[in-house]
């Protein structure tokens, strides 16, 4: 068999037709030639060439196929035509992906979108022709959301939203009745979308409206049907345009607060004085002319219900007398007459009223008539009357001589014509003490604080200065024997008093060193000695006094050595006295003790009513010396030496019984014990019995003292020189001994948890018939580690608002050792709770740091189970 002739493989030839069936060849088949094959699209890559399998249709020889290179007439079936395929995309940032998703999201939660997906950043640019929806400046919901949202809560505030009126949707959503149309308002804002809400309450959440705060808007007149929003409590319209309010307002008989402030009423409705539960009135800044408080009751209707002529109206419930339960009346900035103002039938439980700002009229008998009708009040604490006109002549001498102004605390008679000399003569029978000085915080009880003038307020500390200048001027005065005057000027006919420093008053009469002020009383009591009868009888020379160190000159205290051996004598000399003075206890007791005197100022302030006495603490032991001395030093003895005065006081931490003999024991209000260690008892009568009938504090602080605490009885100070002693509980007999109290500091001493009882805490805080009831304790820098005698307490709260006698406002519990805070602790209604300084760690310092005692007592509200 002859060999076929290899063609050249760079001759193209057309490759003979494959059978529908391609045979196998027997001999090896050469691999498939590789085909080119050209594309008129250039733009393109060309595609990946396709290599095809030929098979020979001759017969089968034991030659092989000659490899051939052919063009190849086969075409892939692709999935896609190159010319369908759209254009590729430029590939997106991750910010501008992050931009399509929002867009996507934002288009499907639109209302009338069809959710189909955003293709492109120009598909997410919002359409200019459809209308952005209005938002409120404020991040609020719309009106209309507002008010359906109120419909589960019960509270609804609109303040500060421009509104011309009140929004009658208001009236169809909660009540589904129309409001009719008011002439000053034809037509209202739209309030929001007309889509339903996105949660609507149930039928079951539904509350009745409580709450309607409508102030600081448009609002120039109120529809009558708010009348059927009966159970309303809380109403507050202030600055708005009012100019007239609707009769049917008188109607919301559960009303309690109604404030009208800022607006320009000229009257009120009579039926507002018919309120049954209203408690706070504010028709401050407004034009009003008179208030008629017995106006609804002038036709002679005694009956308590009010119903209409129509059948199915329910009864209005309506007071038989002048707002029975009004306790704040607030008038100011109106145009009030004393003759305009009903005051004969006043609500007779008001506590606060202030009319200033008003033209009651100066030299006018309404205005004394005003005066006295609202100083029978027997529950009024606070009247002002600043910037009012009014004068002296409101105020007579004889205003006292009947009871007023029972538990009046604050007059306030600022910037006008009533003067100082007047109000005090006027007020001169009262039991309250009255006072001019104006200090930032509350006055105490039983003080009448008085503004006359101008308004200077001063600080505790200012006052206490001031008094104590004026203690010390005094007492300058009565020992020099001269008289420090004050020197007047006239200007403009008038006189005014220039007070001057004494340091002044010294320096113009020549008195500012010790001889000149020994020359001047020398010579004022040569001027006051009587003259002599006898010419001729020679007066003797009058003493000359003498400088400190003249006379330690004198007595040779010069030295140290002299200054040892005096003390050492005067000590000598104490000692002789203590054997003596206990020689004669023993045989019987002295009808006299003149050994101390509680009753001198350097202890008892008689203007504050406070006894003081100064720190003790028992003797340290002596240390060993290589050079000793038998005169006494200063190093002896525990405490600096004090003056000869303090040897006499007595020892124990609460002298009472020396304190019963003094004359102030009945007023005596404060007792400060700061400190005293040196004897921790307590000396007291044999009788068990209340004492100090009006102390209201007490402070113990830095007594070391603990649970039980020893207890010393006798008659006198002077019954026995060494009593016997026994052990009692320290909060008990606290609690029994001082049933005035009102605040208690105990802090800094050896205090713990079983101190803290239920049965002891509930008699000393709790007010009863015979106690006052405790506001202030302090128990900081003790030993307490639990606190289950305050949860016990706390558990009473539980389901109550309010618990019987409860009078407690301050806690101090830092610097102990507390593990841990009861839940039930929140329940307390405590003003100021302080627990720094303790060993718990939950809650965390932030939550008191940041939100105060209230953040922290709801945060432990929020813990109970």
């Amino acid at each position: 068999m002859s060999r076929v002739p290899v063609p050249s493989s760079r001759t193209q030839t057309k490759p003979a037709k494959s059978p529908s069936t391609p045979l196998r060849a027997r001999t090896p088949v050469a691999p498939p030639a590789r085909t080119r094959t050209t594309s008129s699209l250039s733009p393109t890559p060309t595609p990946t060439p396709l290599r095809t399998r030929t098979t020979s249709t001759l017969s089968p020889t034991p030659t092989s196929t000659p490899r051939l290179r052919t063009k190849s007439t086969t075409k892939p079936v692709p999935k896609a035509k190159v010319e369908d395929l759209p254009p590729p995309l430029p590939p997106l940032s991750i910010k501008e992906a992050i931009a399509l998703k929002r867009a996507e999201a934002k288009k499907a939660q639109a209302p009338g979108s069809s959710g189909l997906a955003v293709e492109s950043l120009e598909d997410a640019v919002p359409s200019t022709n459809e209308p952005a929806p209005d938002e409120d400046v404020y991040g609020r919901q719309s009106v209309k959301e507002t008010i359906e949202r109120a419909r589960s809560t019960g509270h609804l505030n609109l303040a500060t939203r421009n509104l011309p009126c009140i929004p009658s949707i208001l009236f169809s959503i909660h009540l589904g009745v129309t409001a009719e149309p008011l002439k000053s308002v034809p037509t209202e804002p739209p309030y929001g979308s007309d889509a339903p809400p996105s949660k609507k309450a149930a039928w079951f959440e539904a509350q009745d409206l409580k709450t309607l705060k409508i102030g600081n808007n448009e609002i120039i007149e109120i529809q009558p049907e708010i009348s059927m929003f009966g159970s309303l409590k809380n109403i507050d319209m202030h600055k708005n345009r009012l100019t007239s309010i609707p009769e049917t307002l008188g109607d919301l008989s559960s009303l309690a607060a109604l404030d009208l402030s800022h607006n320009a009423l000229t009257s009120v409705p009579a039926a507002i004085f018919s309120l049954p539960e209203l408690t706070v009135l504010n028709l401050s800044h407004n034009a009003l002319t008179t208030l008629p408080f017995n106006a609804p009751f002038a036709d002679g209707r005694s009956g308590s219900a009010y119903s209409t002529s129509e059948f199915f109206t329910p009864a209005v419930n309506r007071a038989i007398t002048p707002l029975p339960r009004l306790v704040t009346l607030e008038a100011s900035h109106n145009k009030l007459r004393a003759e305009a103002i009903d005051s004969s039938h006043i609500p007779t439980s008001l506590a606060k009223i202030d009319l200033s700002h008003n033209p009651l009229g100066i030299r006018n008998p309404a205005t004394q008539e005003l005066v006295r009708n609202i100083g029978s009040l027997h529950a009024l604490t606070e009247l002002r009357l600043g910037n009012a006109e009014i004068g002296d002549d409101a105020f007579p001498p004889d205003l006292a001589s009947n009871p007023i102004f029972m538990v009046l605390r604050i007059l306030d008679l600022q910037d006008t014509a009533v003067t100082r000399d007047a109000i005090v003569t006027a007020l001169k029978g009262l039991q309250q003490h009255v006072t001019t000085e104006i200090t930032a915080g509350e006055p105490p009880e039983g003080t009448l604080q008085v503004t006359v003038g101008k308004l200077i307020v001063k600080e505790y500390w200012e006052i206490e200065a001031e008094r104590r200048q004026k203690a010390r001027t005094a007492r300058n005065t009565e020992g020099s024997g001269i008289s420090w005057g004050t020197t007047s000027t006239k200007g403009n006919g008038r006189n005014t008093e220039v007070v001057k420093e004494p340091w002044e008053v010294e320096a113009e009469q020549g008195l500012l060193s010790e001889g000149a002020k020994r020359r001047a009383r020398a010579q004022a009591a040569t001027a006051t000695a009587p003259t002599p009868s006898v010419p001729n009888k020679i007066t003797p020379p009058k003493s000359q006094e003498k400088e400190a160190w003249e006379i330690e000159a004198e007595q040779g205290l010069l030295t140290e050595g002299g200054k040892r051996r005096a003390r050492a004598e005067a000590a000598l000399r104490a000692q002789q006295k203590l054997k003596v003075d206990a020689l004669s206890s023993s045989r019987g007791p002295s009808p006299t003790n003149p050994t101390f005197s509680l009753s001198n100022p350097q202890y008892y302030d008689e203007a504050s009513k406070t006894l003081t006495l100064p720190p003790s603490a028992p003797p340290s032991k002596v240390g060993h010396f290589r050079t000793f001395s038998c005169a006494p030093t200063s190093s002896s003895f525990g405490a600096p030496p004090s003056p000869p005065s303090d040897i006499a006081l007595p020892t124990p931490t609460l002298p009472l019984t020396a304190i019963l003999a003094q004359p102030f024991a009945e007023s005596l209000r404060t007792l400060t014990l700061v400190n005293r260690r040196m004897d921790r008892c307590f000396s007291l009568l044999m009788e068990d019995q209340p004492s100090l009938p009006n102390l209201e504090e007490l402070d113990l602080e830095g007594c070391n003292l603990s649970d039980q605490v020893a207890v010393t009885r006798s008659d006198t100070p002077s019954a026995a020189a060494h009593p016997s002693r026994s052990t009692e509980s320290l909060l008990p007999l606290v609690t029994r001994l001082f049933p005035s109290l009102q605040a208690l500091n105990l802090s800094y001493n050896t205090l713990s948890s079983g101190f803290l009882t239920m049965e002891a805490l509930s008699s000393l805080i709790l007010c009863t018939s015979q106690r006052k009831g405790l506001r202030r304790l302090a128990l900081r820098g003790n030993k307490i580690t639990e606190l289950d005698g305050l949860k016990a307490i706390a558990e009473l709260f539980k389901g109550h608002r309010d618990v019987p006698g409860w009078k407690l406002d301050e806690l101090d519990l830092r610097d102990n050792e507390i593990g841990k805070l009861p839940p039930e602790l929140g329940l307390l209604p405590l003003d100021v709770f302080l627990v720094d300084g303790n060993v718990f760690r939950v809650p965390a310092r932030r939550i008191w740091e940041r939100e105060g005692t209230k953040g922290l007592l709801s945060w432990l509200r929020g813990r109970i189970e």
